[in-house]
C-alpha cells in the first residue's frame, strides 16, 4: 500500500465520521392518520402525525378541514378557519399551539410543529372556527421513548481512521535508515 492510497483511505475515513453528523432528512409524507373526516361542529376535521411511529421529540401535526354541503358531501376545502391545538401532557400539564398554513408543505393543509418532551399518553383536543361556527374533536396518543439507533457510519469511519493511522505508522517505523555508529 502507498502512501497515496493511505491518505486516499484517511480522508474517506474523514468524510464518513463527517457524513455520520450530518441532519438527517425525511420526505414530507401523509404520517399517521388520527381522525378520517371526523365530525367537527359543522366541519370535517382530518389529522395526520410525524414521525410514524410517533416517538417523544419534535412531531408534526397536519390537518385538514372541509366543510359539507348539499352537492359535496365529503365537504369543501377550508382554508381560513383558526385551528387551535391543546395538548395535555402525561403529567397534565397543557400548552396550545396554533395549527397554521404558514407552516404547511402544502397549503391546502394546517401544520404545527410541536416538541412532545415527555413519553406516556397524550390527549390531544382541537378547536376549530370559522365564521362565528365552531367544533371540537380530540384523540389520544401513545409516545413511547425514541428508538436509540446505532450510527455504523460513524463506527465504520471511525475504524478506517485507526486501521489507516496505524498501517502508515507502521509503515514510517519500517522506512527509516538504521544508522552505524563508525
Amino acid at each position: 500500500m502507498n502512501k497515496k492510497y493511505a491518505l486516499f483511505t484517511l480522508l474517506a475515513g474523514l468524510l464518513l465520521i463527517l457524513g455520520a453528523y450530518a441532519p438527517r432528512t425525511a420526505a414530507h409524507g401523509g404520517g399517521e392518520p388520527r381522525l378520517i373526516s371526523q365530525s367537527a361542529g359543522p366541519f370535517l376535521l382530518s389529522i395526520w402525525t410525524l414521525p410514524n411511529p410517533m416517538v417523544a421529540g419534535p412531531a408534526n401535526f397536519i390537518a385538514a378541514l372541509g366543510q359539507p354541503t348539499e352537492r359535496v358531501a365529503q365537504g369543501v376545502v377550508v382554508l381560513d378557519a383558526d385551528i387551535q391545538l391543546s395538548l395535555t401532557k402525561p403529567n397534565g400539564e397543557v400548552f396550545q399551539a396554533a395549527a397554521t398554513h404558514l407552516n404547511a408543505t402544502n397549503k391546502l393543509f394546517y401544520e404545527s410543529y410541536i416538541d412532545l418532551d415527555e413519553e406516556g399518553t397524550w390527549l390531544i383536543h382541537i378547536d376549530v372556527s370559522k365564521d362565528g361556527e365552531s367544533g371540537t374533536a380530540e384523540f389520544e396518543m401513545d409516545v413511547p421513548a425514541p428508538i436509540r439507533q446505532t450510527n455504523w457510519m460513524l463506527i465504520g469511519g471511525i475504524a478506517i481512521v485507526v486501521i489507516t493511522l496505524g498501517w502508515m505508522g507502521w509503515q514510517a517505523r519500517g522506512n527509516k535508515a538504521v544508522s552505524r555508529k563508525p
